[in-house]
């Protein structure tokens, strides 16, 4: 018995097979909560298994990890049942063959991609011989009934934390982040003297880290400590051309020495340096990757500020209530509106849309002929605003709580198992229930039915629940399709009943008929399992029902 999460990883980042594994280990955790401790594998295609497991990032979610070949060989095995199948954040052609009776749930990146609308029904076309499809839309967009975001549990809980000043927590990400900014130091003395940001961007078709490090300055303009920032990306030059564009305000805010440093080469590039020994100093580190953990330890150990690219890393941000800036692929454009949108409705206020959008958009290069003054004037206004950058704090803090997709995931996956265990519960509640038909007057001189063909409770039930059983064996129906279809069943018997003997006040066994009709109707209800019923109890999810 098992779960599966195909992703297949078609992007040139780490952001789709993260995805995955947020969501594999998010949907372990509600599960084991109901009671499944079946495995759950996230599959991909042998390059993605690599980079998922050189980077550690199997380990660190729990999540084993299999490639296509590792799937195959264990299917053809027959080490396991497949429970449920699940698919994104990209769809795909090349998906592992399934049962037509596996249920099946598309996690679709965006619910539009610019003007183009991915309708569900546009997603199912290509699982139409699949009995069981739904599908859910990650993002903030509430009108286009986007689900939310993969939430970081971890990083809102150091929000927390640092709310209540309980900063404990730093010294472990201080070893975590493993990254040369102080030798022998300790957090406590590194944070006494430097503030740490950091900032990832491909920065292409334009120069994302630029538009960072300007807005960064100004943020911290009041600021007497060092400043470090890691800025990951591709390329190199990029993230040096940036430095030197803010290198003069950067010496005019009295920073003695400025310093470009390649964290895979150690090589350390000074850009300025005015001869003091104790001199201020502004260090930009250059990587072309960090491991997730290492992320995680910058969210959990940077100021308030960040530079993100892509949906996971901006969700992380969005978790530590990070004021982000955000390299937008063309492609997100609409993800990117829609967090604007949701967090000005959280917020009911205007200053924090306006703040978002001057920090998505405004030009920020005083060089370039379409710079703003007035955009330029109106950021730094709204950024030095103390009330603002609360009322954005409170805003990010409600997402985890209304727009949590981990939470609606498991939800729909809860609910197919909880149909596959309702039906197992009715057919076992019909064999009290047929024990119990003599006492309760179900034979047919007890209930002096006027029409005997029409209702033959015991014949009738026992071949309609023998119908059920054989289509769901020939994978004709789904568990749902049967508990629905056996549910309206029972309730239909029970109008009928009353329908037939409406009215017949004369009729001498209307006392007796009446008991038995709402027994009956008591049993029915007891036929309906709780909502929070523990599914562990009875294994119904691969068993063939006999």
């Amino acid at each position: 018995m098992a779960i599966l999460f195909y992703v297949e990883g078609l992007s040139d980042g780490f952001g789709d097979y993260l995805f995955g594994l947020k969501a594999v280990h998010q949907l372990k955790k509600s599960l084991a909560e109901r009671g499944y401790s079946d495995d759950i594998f996230l599959v991909t295609h042998q390059e993605g298994k690599k980079i998922i497991q050189d980077l550690g990032s199997d380990k660190e979610f729990g999540v084993t990890v299999l490639s296509r070949e590792d799937y195959d060989a264990l299917s053809k095995e027959g080490s396991f049942t497949l429970d449920y199948y699940i698919e994104g954040p990209v769809m795909t052609t090349t998906r592992i063959p399934l049962e037509p009776h596996t249920p099946i749930l598309l996690l679709s990146e965006y619910s539009s991609f610019g003007s183009v609308y991915l309708e569900s029904d546009n997603l199912k076309k290509s699982f139409k011989k699949y009995q069981d499809v739904q599908s859910i839309y990650s993002g903030l967009r509430i009108r286009s009934d986007e689900k939310g975001i993969l939430i970081s549990e971890e990083l809102v809980n150091l929000t927390e934390a640092r709310k209540h000043n309980d900063l404990s927590f730093r010294a472990h990400y201080w070893q975590e982040l493993n990254l040369p900014l102080r030798s022998n130091s300790s957090i406590e003395d590194y944070h006494q003297s430097t503030e740490l940001s950091f900032q990832y961007s491909y920065d292409y078709p334009e120069n994302s880290c630029k538009r960072f490090l300007s807005i960064h300055q100004w943020f911290n303009q009041n600021s007497s400590k060092n400043q470090d920032i890691v800025a990951i990306g591709k390329n190199k030059d990029k993230k040096r051309e940036a430095l030197s564009s803010v290198l003069p305000e950067l010496i005019q805010s009295g920073f003695g020495k400025v310093l470009f440093i390649d964290l895979e080469t150690g090589k350390e590039e000074m850009l300025h340096d005015n001869g003091e020994k104790n001199a201020r100093t502004y260090r930009l580190f250059f990587g072309k990757r960090l491991t997730h953990r290492q992320m995680m330890a910058l969210n959990a150990l940077s100021g308030e500020l960040c530079g993100v690219r892509g949906d996971q890393s901006h969700g992380e941000a969005l978790s530590a209530q990070k004021l982000i800036v955000y390299d937008c692929a063309s492609h997100k454009e609409d993800y990117a509106k829609g967090v604007i949108s949701c967090l000005h409705a959280l917020s009911e206020d205007e200053n924090v849309r306006e703040l978002l959008h001057l920090l998505q958009y405004a030009e920020l290069n005083p060089k370039n002929t379409n710079f703003n003054e007035k955009q330029y004037l109106r950021l730094k206004t709204l950024l030095s605003n103390p009330e603002v950058m609360q009322k954005y704090k409170e805003a990010c803090a409600k997402i985890p709580q209304q727009f949590n997709l981990g939470a609606a995931i498991a939800d729909v996956v809860i609910q197919a198992f909880l149909a596959r265990q309702n039906y197992r519960n009715m057919l076992s509640k019909f064999h009290d229930l047929r024990k119990a038909y003599p006492k309760i007057g179900f034979k047919k001189k007890m209930m002096f039915l006027t029409n005997e063909q029409r209702f033959e409770s015991v014949n009738e039930t026992e071949k309609f629940i023998a119908q059920l059983n054989l289509e769901l064996q020939q994978h004709q129906i789904t568990y749902k399709m049967a508990f629905s279809s056996l549910s309206e069943h029972v309730e239909q018997q029970i109008k009928h009943i009353l329908t037939d003997h409406e009215g017949n006040s004369e009729h001498k066994g209307r006392r007796l008929l009446e008991k038995n009709v709402s027994r009956l109707a008591e049993l029915y209800k007891k036929m309906l399992p709780e909502e929070k019923e523990d599914f562990s109890m009875e294994r119904p999810f691969s068993k063939s029902m006999s």
